[in-house]
């Protein structure tokens, strides 16, 4: 029998063995076609075992010391791919992390889990992207860039309740019901730039 080529591709760069066996499993449960690697080392030569074929990235802040250097340097060769962030600080506490103010998504541990479920859904589910109005285009990349219903409702100079409406038919179509997994699919299919996922949030 033929070999299926994975539709996605992963990789998990975290020095905690339990953790990316963890999200592995996680991952190969929700969508049985992917390929995750693990490594838990990280360095310059981490850079060699990304292609195109690469989707989405997960990074634990443990290793501080490589993780901008890789996330910038893989935003330059591979702008489409995910890239999320897990933190474990000493508490036990999950926390967002910001390296700077260009890097994509960063999210916590059950944000990676939810995002992560709903964008392998997608993509298993419909292999184009679905086919999104103009509008709700508009309000797509206000909600991921960090608006308020109200704000979009204002900018757009229409009711909160269109705005309520185009949420609903783009949670349907998108089959994505968090803004976070509404980010990591718009950046991943080229519908938004990396830099504009809350970008409101820090003017």
């Amino acid at each position: 029998m033929q070999q299926i080529e994975p539709l996605v591709r992963a990789m998990i760069l975290t020095p905690h063995i339990l953790v990316a066996e963890g999200l592995k499993k996680l991952l190969e449960l929700t969508y049985p076609g992917i390929r995750v690697e693990m490594h838990t080392h990280c360095g310059p030569s981490t850079m060699d075992y990304t292609d195109a074929s690469l989707r989405l990235l997960i990074v634990d802040s443990a290793q501080a010391f490589y993780v901008p250097r890789i996330i910038a340097s893989l935003r330059r060769k591979l702008p489409t791919c995910a890239i999320v962030s897990l933190d474990m600080g000493p508490t036990g506490t999950h926390h967002h992390i910001q390296f700077d103010d260009s890097i994509s998504t960063l999210m916590t541990a059950d944000q990676i889990i939810v995002a992560m479920r709903e964008l392998l859904t997608v993509q298993d589910k419909t292999p184009s992207a679905p086919q999104l109005t103009r509008r709700e285009m508009d309000v797509l990349k206000r909600f991921v860039m960090g608006m308020t219903a109200k704000e979009i409702a204002e900018h757009l100079f229409i009711s909160i309740h269109t705005v309520a409406t185009h949420r609903k038919k783009l949670s349907k179509k998108l089959g994505i019901k968090s803004v976070s997994g509404m980010a990591i699919y718009a950046v991943s299919l080229g519908l938004l730039q990396p830099e504009e996922v809350d970008s409101h949030k820090r003017e």
